[in-house]
């Protein structure tokens, strides 16, 4: 499709038969970026007071550097470094919403200088005082920066709520190329996750109708395309561009989001496998790898779950979707955060049943789908292993019981339809699940 920035601060009629807007007005990625964001501020807005939100690493890493750009241009300044608990990180959860609203200034413009957790917090917080603010990216991390959505942890379960996009993203690659090697491969696998996000999306539109816009398809497998062909070696000479390419593809993955006013496009199977171990690691206080690398973990079973569908007969598939078990895992796995997924499973009874002639008569159109993927699924196992993604250093924070419960019942947090709940209602998901994580642990043992 067209150059997706030449919409930018502007709505069009779609093929889809939508109007999209896209309210952002400014995205501007480059070397030296730092040093225009007084520029950019000033084209936004009148005010002369800006509150910079960051935390101790951002701040270090951009905060300073911004502080000083501004007040040289005679922008007085309100930074906010969010305290982060010794030998933890800032997590995007309410009370950071607190402290942010405390310290902000009413009369002063926002800005946010992070990657995901300030971005998240940030954008909330705006969107709940009614003013605009925007994002000097610190990591090519995550997808979140021009999407309309923040997810925040309430209650302990991470919940995706309404929000809204920032004026302008401001992306130096001088500091996203400096970015810890952990946040970088954070933004692949959140990127990479977007092969079975999009599968997942075009098959709730076969089985159930649901809305699905060709052209937000057609612009992420263009960005997949790229990011795959691409060597990503980042001790290599080229990390400043597969950097560049990667942070493109964030941001155009956000305004996907955006422009159908729904994660949908940017999250699947491999997001609620994320978002479950995200829940455990907040019930057990414990720290696991960022939210990418999880994601780039449950891409690689939601993509072995679509190569294998493609393999099945379909005539022989029985729906049986055991409600009675499925009640009994929630209660057990979700323990004390049980209520919210008994409920999605109500809804999900209501809304998404498999019927069982409708999949057979659907079968060529489904495994069409999947070819059409195919070349993007080949590949992912490589990749993941190629960016380390699947590696002991990370994963080696994560119970390897969390990781199968994750991977079992993590489709259960959201109402979303998707391939984990198909093989859940056709009585696989777990016989399936058993069998690759055997393949799956031999690939992320360093020591074969």
């Amino acid at each position: 499709m067209e150059n997706v920035y030449n919409y930018l601060n502007n709505s069009f009629k779609c093929k889809c038969g939508q109007e999209h807007t896209i309210p952002i007005k400014e995205v501007l990625i480059e070397e030296g970026a730092l040093k225009q964001v007084p520029a950019v501020i000033s084209e936004l807005t009148e005010k002369k007071v800006i509150n910079i939100i960051c935390d101790k690493n951002t701040h270090e890493a951009a905060g300073a550097r911004l502080n000083d750009h501004l007040t040289k241009k005679d922008f007085a300044t309100n930074i906010i470094i969010l305290p982060a608990p010794e030998e933890k990180k800032v997590e995007p959860n309410t009370d950071y919403l607190f402290q942010i609203m405390e310290q902000v200034s009413p009369e002063g413009y926002i800005l946010a200088c992070g990657s995901g957790t300030i971005n998240d917090l940030t954008k909330y917080v705006s969107f709940k005082m009614s003013k605009p603010y925007s994002v000097v990216a610190t990591a090519p991390s995550m997808d979140g920066y021009s999407s309309p959505v923040s997810p925040i942890t309430a209650f302990g379960v991470k919940g995706t709520y309404h929000a809204q996009s920032p004026e302008a993203i401001i992306g130096d690659l001088d500091v996203l190329t400096a970015a810890p090697e952990k946040m970088i491969r954070s933004g692949l696998g959140d990127m990479l996750g977007k092969i079975s996000s999009q599968l997942d999306w075009r098959l709730s539109n076969i089985l159930f109708e649901e809305y699905y816009c060709p052209v937000v398809g057609e612009m992420l497998l263009e960005e997949l395309a790229v990011l795959m062909d691409l060597n990503l070696d980042l001790n290599g000479p080229d990390r400043k561009k597969a950097v560049e390419i990667l942070f493109h593809g964030l941001i155009k993955s956000g305004l996907a989001m955006l422009m159908v006013d729904t994660s949908r496009p940017a999250s699947g199977t491999e997001h609620h496998v994320a978002h479950f171990l995200e829940m455990y690691s907040v019930m057990y206080d414990r720290n696991i790898t960022g939210h990418g690398l999880n994601v780039g973990m449950g891409e690689y079973f939601a993509a072995r779950y679509y190569l294998r569908l493609q393999d099945l007969d379909f005539s022989q598939l029985k729906v049986e979707n055991n409600r009675e078990e499925r009640t009994k895992n929630i209660k057990k796995y979700y323990k004390d955060r049980a209520d919210f997924a008994l409920k999605n499973l109500d809804q999900r009874f209501k809304e998404t049943r498999v019927d069982e002639k409708k999949l057979h008569s659907k079968e060529r159109e489904i495994k069409n789908l999947i070819a059409e993927y195919r070349p993007f699924l080949n590949k992912i196992e490589h990749k993941l292993l190629e960016t380390r993604i699947l590696s002991r250093e990370y994963l080696g924070k994560i119970p390897e019981d969390w990781l199968i419960k994750a991977v079992k019942y993590g489709f259960e947090i959201r109402t979303r339809f998707t391939a984990a709940v198909l093989l859940k209602q056709l009585g696989l998901l777990d016989d399936w699940v058993d069998e690759f994580f055997e393949d799956f642990k031999l690939l992320t043992d360093d020591d074969k």
